[in-house]
């Protein structure tokens, strides 16, 4: 499977550790510094969409901030109404991690 750069980084850190999901957008930020904040958010949500939908990604059984979302549709929900303000830090955001179904399919993080 062909992944971006931006996905290959991501996946490769987030493997390692708990990650806010605000940190997607950083993530991206870092990849098209040229981008605008609309683009931004655009190209994280696009990614997290297709990585739930590959069942790559759960909430963190330990988040590292409290948060009430209480599933991965809820968490999409809340990315897509808070739109630009998703791209950083905000009170309440969940933290994600990769599922085993990620190992199997790239099995490079392995």
């Amino acid at each position: 499977m062909k992944l971006s750069e931006l996905e290959e980084d991501f996946l490769g850190d987030l493997s390692e550790d708990t990650h806010g999901v605000w940190e997607v957008f950083e993530f991206a930020r870092m990849h098209h510094p040229s981008f605008s904040d609309q683009e931004i958010f655009e190209t994280g949500r696009d990614l997290l969409k297709s990585w739930i939908e590959r069942q790559w990604l759960r909430l963190s059984d330990e988040p590292l901030y409290p948060t009430a979302t209480e599933n991965l549709e809820q968490m999409l929900a809340e990315v897509e109404r808070l739109e630009i303000k998703a791209t950083m830090y905000y009170g309440g955001a969940p933290s994600i991690e990769v599922t085993d179904k990620t190992y199997e399919d790239v099995t490079w993080l392995r």
